[in-house]
């Protein structure tokens, strides 16, 4: 991995960590002032994204050491893992305050009409965390990082749901407390949708799904353009973290030296890896224009 960009990652993970530990002491102590069950699931929720931007910077970290002999890819996939991790985080913690708001619902006594320090608590909340937001994907899309980008739609999933808590604490002062308990079970269902989204997304990365048939094309379209290669037996590629590792299968004239096939593999290399962004190696496995496979 680039140092800058795991760089840019880290900061990016210390940054979440700061405001939303930040966001979960205001939210708490809204919630415990003005009488909000659903600003504090809402708090829990914010310390469920202080672990997930903890997670994520020592995804970074690992993710940025070089290969070696037992990781000859690199350890790229780390971010991938990471990423997991947060996902199924995120849904055994919503399951965990999705159970304890319905708690909530079923025994409402003791309910009570939140304060107004409430909403200006989630007011609050909101701005900060579609800033955050923003901010985090902009910086996830001009590093490439999957990892970075499912923590910004986390931020995102917190700003929506302390907009749901903002429905139900107005809902709670308009004269129907029942609703503040009722915004908690919704948002936290919010929680496990995105832990469930995140989790399919990483477990498809880890079993290398690749679903960019158009980049499969352009790989396609750059080898046909090399000499001497008379056929495109077949075009893989696999993520590593941000990086995209390529395997081609090639045909060539089966008269030509092992020089020769040599050297036009190593062109189809280079041009894959010059002119396709994302690659950082290819493997070329040379066929006899015959199609047969070597094992």
């Amino acid at each position: 991995m680039v140092p800058a960009r795991a760089a840019t990652g880290e900061r990016v993970g210390w940054l979440g960590i700061t405001v939303n530990l930040a966001l979960a002491g205001v939210k708490a102590g809204g919630g415990l002032a003005a009488g909000s069950q659903v600003l504090l699931v809402d708090a829990a929720h914010s310390l469920a994204d202080v672990l997930a931007a903890a997670v994520i910077l020592v995804g970074f970290r690992i993710a940025r050491r070089p290969a070696d002999g037992c990781h000859p890819y690199g350890h790229g996939k780390a971010e991938s893992i990471a990423g997991k991790i947060v996902a199924v985080l995120l849904i055994l913690g919503g399951a965990n305050l999705g159970l304890w708001s319905l708690g909530r619902v079923w025994r409402p006594s003791g309910l009570g009409q939140p304060g107004t320090v409430a909403l200006a608590v989630l007011v609050l909340c909101i701005a900060v965390k579609e800033a955050m937001f923003r901010y985090q994907v902009r910086v996830a899309r001009r590093i490439a990082s999957d990892a970075l980008l499912a923590g910004a739609w986390d931020q995102r999933s917190d700003s929506l749901s302390s907009l749901v808590a903002l429905a139900g604490v107005t809902g709670a002062r308009a004269g129907m407390p029942l609703l503040d308990p009722l915004a908690g079970v919704i948002v936290s269902a919010m929680v496990v949708r995105l832990g469930w989204t995140l989790l399919r997304r990483f477990a498809d990365e880890l079993m290398d799904k690749f679903d960019h048939p158009e980049l499969i094309r352009a790989i396609g379209g750059v080898v046909w353009q090399v000499p001497g290669i008379v056929r495109v037996n077949s075009v893989r590629a696999r993520h590593v973290g941000p990086e995209i590792l390529v395997d081609l299968k090639i045909g060539v004239d089966p008269g030509l030296t092992v020089a020769s096939g040599h050297a036009i593999a190593h062109a189809a290399r280079r041009a894959v890896m010059e002119q396709v962004p994302g690659v950082a190696d290819v493997l070329v496995h040379v066929d006899p224009e015959s199609g047969e496979d070597a094992d």
